[in-house]
């Protein structure tokens, strides 16, 4: 954080007040810097039960690119964290959803909420692998599991259906995470 405080002045006050956020936020700030407006935020918007709602542009068709740690929802209790941190599940899932549906009730706030009370929520883990694949009837799409096979993949995005795949430890946690792959080119997910 002390890096990113001598370039910008919202970062410089996360570092100056660094007591009145949780080790995760502090950590979202160093892994994404584009994360600086959420993490600013988070002492005055704790617990922001706003659900957010979707922009025109996010349903205009496509799998909409969402952020767990978006503003509209991000603030919003998930489990063991706020969604903008624990939330990477849900936010997946309401991208294939919307994207598929075209329904925009199915925010990441909304489906957070469903997963909560489903009980697609693990404590210590996050959200359940079961989140993906059980109860999709509510929200108008089905799953499948595919082996881990390039070819399958593949043959998957081309047909038209996005991935959601769980990734372990790199790039984007130190834990494990959700991602939505959504086409394949030049030898790249």
């Amino acid at each position: 954080v002390y890096n990113l405080a001598q370039q910008d002045i919202r970062a410089r006050t996360v570092y100056e007040n660094y007591n009145d956020y949780p080790t995760a936020i502090l950590k979202l700030l160093v892994t994404n810097p584009d994360a600086r407006d959420f993490v600013y935020d988070y002492p005055s918007r704790i617990d922001d039960p706003s659900p957010g709602k979707l922009t025109a542009g996010e349903l205009s068709g496509g799998i909409p690119l969402l952020l767990q740690w978006d503003q509209r929802w991000g603030y919003t209790q998930y489990g063991s964290g706020v969604l903008g941190i624990t939330g990477c599940g849900p936010t997946c899932l309401s991208m294939v959803v919307v994207g598929l549906t075209g329904n925009s009730s199915f925010t990441p706030y909304a489906i957070a909420e469903n997963s909560l009370n489903s009980g697609f929520y693990v404590d210590g883990a996050g959200s359940s692998w079961d989140l993906m694949r059980l109860d999709l009837d509510r929200y108008g799409i089905s799953a499948e599991e595919l082996p881990l096979s390039e070819e399958t993949m593949i043959s998957a995005l081309n047909a038209g259906k996005p991935i959601i795949a769980n990734v372990g430890v790199g790039d984007f946690t130190d834990s494990g995470h959700f991602i939505v792959i959504t086409g394949y080119k030049d030898g790249l997910f």
